[in-house]
This record gives C-alpha cells, structure tokens and sequence, in this order.
C-alpha cells in the first residue's frame, strides 16, 4: 500500500514538473505584482456616488502615467467634454448621441481631443454628442444611469460601446490585472454597482487574492488565470446583462429614444450578448474586434477613429435613427 501511495506521489510529482518546465518553454511565467504607476492632480478624478457607487468629479484633472500625461476636462454632472466650448447645459435643440462604455471610450490615458466621443462630435457638429463613459461602469452602473433619474429626451440616441467584461464588473480577470495597483494604491476603490435577477441594484467590493503559489509557479498561475477565465465566461451576470440591456432597449423606446448597443468584441460571450439584444428588438451590431484598423480600443490614430466614427454613422443612418445629412 505504502509503495503504491509512494508510485502514484512520485507520478504526480514528475508530471507537475514536466508541466511547470513547459509551460514556461512556452513563454508562461509565475504571476508578477508589477504596477503601472500613475498619478493624478489636482485630486482623484472620480467621487463617492450613492446610486452608482462612483462617478467622474467635475474640474480639470492632469494625469502622469507611464506612457506621458494628459488631461481630462469633466463638467457636471460627472461625463467628459466631448468639445472645447462643451458645457453642462442641454437647453440646445440638437439631437444628442450619448456614448456609453468603460475606460476606452472614456478615453482614459488620451487628451480630450483624441477621445472617440470628442472626435465624433468634431466629425458630425449637428448633433449634441456626450461622454457618459467612465473606467469601471458596465452594463449595472449604465442601466441605472439611465433609469435612475438622467434627463432622457425624445430623439436621444444612446450608443454603448458593450463587450462581455461589461456583465460583472469587476470581472475576476480585470481585479487579477489591477492587483499590484490597487495594492500600491494607484488605483482608489469604491462600491461597484451590481443587479440581482429582478434588475434591483446592490454594490460589490472588490477582494481578490491571487492564488498563494502563483508568484512562484507558471503552473498554478495559468491555472488560476484558466480558472477566472471559466468563472468570468460563465457568471450569472451574463443572462442578468441581457435581461438589462433589453430593459434599457424598453426603457428608451417608451420615451421616443433609442438604445444602441455595440458588440466590440466577437468572443463567444459577448457575441451571445449582442446577438440575444438583436433578437429581442434592440438595434444591435457586431463591428468586429478583428478589424483593428476601426478598433478605437486598440489603435489611438486619430484618423481610425474618424474612420470608426463614419462607420458608426453609417450603421444609425441606414436604421434611421439620425436624418441622413443632404
């Protein structure tokens, strides 16, 4: 019995040996805290919310991180200008295209200018554009934006810019890739909205542990990042966001405006996401990750966005959602 119990040690011995030695021939590594330090002045740029957990602070913000500064103009009630002489009031008469998203579209580590919001409002001066966009908001925090008490206009088009990690924020994935920060203390924590089955919002913290041996072993680290992969890809909060975008389709319809969503990714989940909307009435379209040269998640050059946001024109034009310029 010993012998055999010694047999069967010894096997799973060589073969997490064997594992560790190729995992990292193939490039893996054991997990490491490194940072991205960043700083920003003249205070944080967001703020206590006690509907939304957090939301952008008003004033002018002067960002340092790794890859250079920039600054961020916020005007109240907490969104990113999306023009020079933008302001907070809406007395104007302009249709208005509302985007909707998380930090890409916010725009975090560009100028005011390169941001998309602000390019498309260059482009296509006839509507009002706003950038309701913030780092961290997904499909909850959007939903109750929305439903929570904003001003919604008839003719409003909101456009959210959606991919699966939009579901459950923060995704494990995401609090994994933002440890070292948040432990360093780069990155301020508050309260993430979250929606039960019944759409009823409550807050989540974020807690996450990287596994005890990840920081020694390529192993046990890409089996931790395999594991959140799985538990990411099949939460609750998948058939929670359906549910909540195709509210929000509702929500918009009943007061003469339209709910937009934009799959930016085609991973199975978030193609689900958007094909599952497309079903259920919401105008929904996939503009394919793949197509990096329109991909203003993945590529800053202000002429792609240009070229993204004429695409994006096109597609709420030939919906009739916006009049087709003469």
């Amino acid at each position: 019995m010993k012998k055999t119990l010694l047999l069967v040690l010894l096997i799973a011995v060589i073969i997490l040996t064997v594992s560790e030695l190729l995992l990292r021939l193939c490039g893996f590594t054991p997990y490491s805290a490194k940072t991205k330090p960043w700083q920003v002045a003249p205070r944080y740029f967001l703020k206590s919310d006690s509907l939304l957990g957090f939301r952008p602070d008003t004033g002018i913000f002067q960002f340092a991180t790794t890859q250079g500064s920039f600054s961020a103009t916020q005007i109240h009630p907490g969104e990113r200008i999306t023009s020079f002489n933008d302001t907070s009031a809406d007395s104007e008469s302009r249709q208005r295209i509302l985007f909707l998203g998380g930090h890409n579209i916010y725009g975090f580590g560009l100028k005011n200018e390169e941001t998309l919001p602000f390019v498309f409002q260059t482009m296509y001066p006839s509507f009002k554009v706003r950038n309701l966009a913030v780092p961290g908001y997904g499909v909850a925090a959007d939903y109750l934006l929305i439903t929570g008490g904003m001003e919604v206009k008839k003719g409003d088009v909101f456009v959210f810019m959606y991919f699966a990690d939009h579901d459950k924020r923060p995704s494990l994935k995401l609090q994994k890739g933002t440890y070292a920060d948040v432990q360093a203390g780069y990155n301020k924590l508050f309260p993430m909205t979250a929606l039960d089955k019944n759409l009823q919002p409550y807050f989540t913290e974020y807690n996450y542990e990287p596994y005890p041996l990840s920081q020694y072993s390529a192993l046990v680290n890409f089996m931790e990042d395999k594991q959140n992969i799985y538990s990411d890809d099949h939460a609750p909060e998948h058939d929670i966001a359906k549910k909540a975008l195709v509210s929000l389709h509702q929500f918009c319809e009943a007061r003469g405006a339209t709910f937009v969503l934009v799959g930016r990714r085609t991973d199975a989940v978030s193609k689900s996401v958007v094909d599952f909307c497309a079903k259920n009435g919401v105008h929904a379209v996939q503009f394919p990750l793949a197509d990096n040269s329109h991909n203003p998640e993945k590529n800053d050059k202000l002429e792609e966005k240009k070229i993204f946001a004429d695409k994006l024109m096109q597609y709420l034009q030939q919906e009739k959602l916006v009049p087709v310029a003469l």
